[in-house]
């Protein structure tokens, strides 16, 4: 059956309707759930016929389904080659792909990009129940972003017990409903695993803090396994933010920091760990991973910088960086305010070429609101994040992500689709201490 077509539709319809009916079933028996249960409702709807929506926009409005379809395309190829070769099925499902030679990856998968064929792994279960057909299936997977978000309200609401249900439903209709995270992470890419496996990382640290230590044994592996085979630089970034948010939520305990000798020697304590770590354990592998990573992002730039001269594509530029390859380490740090303003609010209403990039303009004025505001009282937000691992953890993997992102992107229809994660991470810590922050004011007036 032709994916998009109006039977392959149909089928996907009939499959989010049964999906949300189950769907209905589990969430009104949640016990304790992070929001209202009517918000989490809406939720799994929307993400389930946005996934249908997705489907009808990209063959109505550019008569193709691009990387997703690709990603179907390869889990197709894997599932019949199940069926006429079955002694070929542990390398058509567990075997590393760069272990392969080329020929035998194109006669087994029909592609030699490794992370092609780890996309089409992860699809194979959900191609499988969507009976091989290209929305069913799209529709099944769009369920994995939202219990990934589900999974990081459960943990923010752990870790913030007092906070008003209130205040929580705000933080669910923030991340729940954000327009270009519907459209772009509910589909068959990468986005729609990302956030799942975030998800379970965010409710592993939550119980990991809490001293539950069974569960997080068997999620953070799935998680592993799932960010290392696609995006492997944002588990390094999500480290980085666990490290940093656990040091400064240390060096905020109030017997620390009423201490200037406890907190200079907790400081200098932390900073000789983390450098003995970085410089015996992960040094040549941290150089690896950022010298891979720039090569691939060099690509990328002088990609897209062609496809702007020459086909008229929404590529950009930073000023501060104008090739990757060629930059100097300090660079990189001077370029981090740029970068990140760039994945925060671009691109602006001028430099938008495609329908589907004008999503972004509803969702990038809510956040120019709601980053003035705090940047107006940031000293109180603050506040509210430094006493809580899990929203420092959030926020900073959040920032870091997005400077990424505007780094190394290069094209705005890209970019907001690769913002999800960052994005998804920055408003849920950003909206819940500002409304926390708003509630407490109001009570002052009151």
């Amino acid at each position: 059956m032709t994916p998009g077509s109006f039977l392959d539709i149909s089928i996907g319809v009939l499959y989010a309707l049964v999906v949300a009916l189950f769907s209905m079933f589990v969430i009104f028996r949640i016990k304790e759930p992070p929001c209202d249960r009517k918000i989490l409702f809406a939720g799994i709807v929307a993400h389930l016929f946005s996934a249908i929506g997705f489907v009808i926009f990209m063959k109505a409005y550019y008569g193709y389904l691009g990387d997703a379809l690709y990603y179907f395309n390869t889990s197709a190829f894997i599932f019949n080659n199940l069926l006429d070769k079955f002694y070929n099925s542990y390398e058509l499902l567990f075997a590393s792909p760069e272990t392969l030679s080329v020929i035998t990856q194109l006669q087994l998968f029909g592609t030699f990009d490794p992370e092609v064929i780890y996309m089409a792994r992860f699809t194979l279960p959900f191609y499988v129940l969507g009976m091989g057909l290209f929305t069913p299936t799209s529709v099944l997977i769009s369920t994995l972003p939202f219990i990934g978000k589900f999974l990081l309200l459960k943990a923010i609401q752990r870790s913030t017990p007092d906070t008003d249900i209130r205040i929580l439903n705000k933080v669910a209709l923030t991340i729940l409903f954000i327009p270009t995270v519907l459209f772009w992470g509910t589909t068959i890419l990468k986005e729609s695993f990302l956030m799942f496996a975030i998800g379970l990382l965010f409710i592993s640290l939550q119980m990991l803090w809490s001293r539950k230590v069974f569960m997080p044994l068997l999620l953070i592996p799935v998680a592993l396994h799932i960010i290392m085979n696609l995006k492997g630089w944002v588990m390094f970034v999500f480290g980085i933010a666990s490290l940093a948010s656990i040091t400064l939520y240390i060096l905020n305990l109030p017997k620390i920091r009423s201490d200037i000798v406890l907190r200079i020697g907790t400081f200098v304590i932390f900073t000789i760990l983390f450098g003995f770590i970085f410089y015996f354990g992960i040094q040549h592998v941290i150089q690896e991973v950022i010298d891979n990573f720039l090569k691939i992002a060099y690509g990328f730039q002088t990609w897209h910088t062609y496809l702007g001269h020459t086909r008229g594509q929404s590529s950009y530029t930073l000023l501060t960086i104008p090739n990757l390859l060629e930059a100097r380490w300090w660079q990189f740090i001077i370029a981090f305010p740029e970068a990140l303003l760039t994945a925060l609010y671009r691109p602006f209403i001028f430099e938008i070429d495609r329908l589907s990039e004008a999503l972004v303009l509803p969702e990038n004025l809510f956040i120019l609101i709601l980053t003035t505001r705090i940047f107006l009282r940031f000293k109180n937000v603050w506040q509210q994040m430094a006493n809580n691992p899990i929203l420092l953890t959030a926020f900073i993997f959040g920032i870091l992500t997005l400077y990424v992102v505007g780094l190394v992107s290069f094209n705005f229809g890209a970019m907001v689709r690769y913002r999800i994660p960052g994005l998804l991470s920055v408003l849920t810590s950003l909206s819940l201490a500002y409304f926390i922050m708003k509630r407490q004011g109001q009570d002052t007036k009151g």
